[in-house]
């Protein structure tokens, strides 16, 4: 079977899968109070994320507006099963009485709009679309090893209701996005010139923020998040992962190439930005 055919075939079982629905998940909190105080960041964080797939998709038909039809297929469902996990964490805010998450859905930043642009340029719309999917891979890749953290707080919290109706079957979902990506990532790099794969290489390692991190606000956010996650300020847990995903990716392993620890210096950033904004708060 070739690996067009696996891909296809990898879209057939996402689809199969459907929509988790929110009468599926027990909701139970035997304490709001603590579970507001120690996830409330985190839970306020997949939930912003997961509804921020509305806006992802509008990203994608900017940047990429050529993207062929299995891409789009992909995205399709994609949204219908991310858009409902956003969902369930901005329900679960209300039963612990946080309020529900605020979401950017229709800002789309210039960097984005001249890289539609220059889509349209020979040879820079395929090193686009390879940053597409592999970004896409890490991002899966960080959401999926957050989810991990997750099950066990709410377990840890008496949860185990909604780690089992909620965090298992989303974070089963999220390792399914992320092998779409990472093997549709991996075929479209197969086709890039020398320089085109250099070029997205560079990109990434000077552009690389966690996902939903793309302000200084949100940094600080997720940095919260990622603290309410691992219980202190060492995020290797988080971002060791995902730099394996971006070495596999953006290298060919016959070139001995290593990337630089880029991803871990991007999630210290996000900590170091919520550390400075609770010191500020407090004083």
């Amino acid at each position: 079977m070739g690996t067009a055919t696996d891909i296809d075939a990898q879209i057939d079982r996402i689809e199969a899968d459907g929509a988790i629905s929110l009468d599926s998940v027990d909701f139970t909190v035997p304490d709001p109070r603590r579970v507001r105080k120690e996830l409330g960041p985190a839970l306020d964080y997949f939930a912003r994320i997961e509804r921020e797939v509305e806006r992802n998709v509008l990203e994608l038909q900017v940047v990429l507006p050529q993207a062929d039809e299995r891409t789009v297929r992909f995205v399709k469902v994609w949204e219908e099963q991310e858009l409902p996990h956003g969902w369930i964490f901005d329900r679960m805010q209300q039963e612990v009485g946080l309020p529900p998450s605020q979401p950017e859905l229709d800002q789309i930043g210039r960097t984005l709009r001249l890289a539609g642009v220059l889509s349209h340029v020979p040879g820079v719309h395929d090193a686009l679309m390879f940053l597409y999917l592999s970004i896409g891979a890490m991002h899966e890749r960080l959401t999926a090893v957050g989810y991990d953290r997750l099950r066990e707080r709410v377990l840890e919290l008496g949860m185990p209701g909604f780690a089992q109706t909620a965090v298992r079957p989303i974070r089963a979902q999220e390792s399914m996005h992320y092998a779409y990506y990472r093997n549709a990532a991996v075929e479209q790099r197969d086709r890039l010139a020398g320089w085109q794969l250099h070029l997205a290489r560079v990109v990434r390692r000077h552009t690389y923020v966690p996902v939903g991190a793309t302000t200084a606000a949100r940094r600080a956010d997720f940095g919260g998040a990622a603290v309410a996650l691992v219980g202190g300020r060492d995020v290797g847990a988080l971002s060791e992962p995902v730099q394996r995903v971006a070495q596999e990716l953006l290298t060919h392993a016959s070139d001995g190439l290593r990337l630089p620890p880029f991803v871990a210096a991007a999630l210290r950033d996000c900590v170091d930005a919520h550390v400075a904004r609770q010191a500020v708060a407090t004083t």
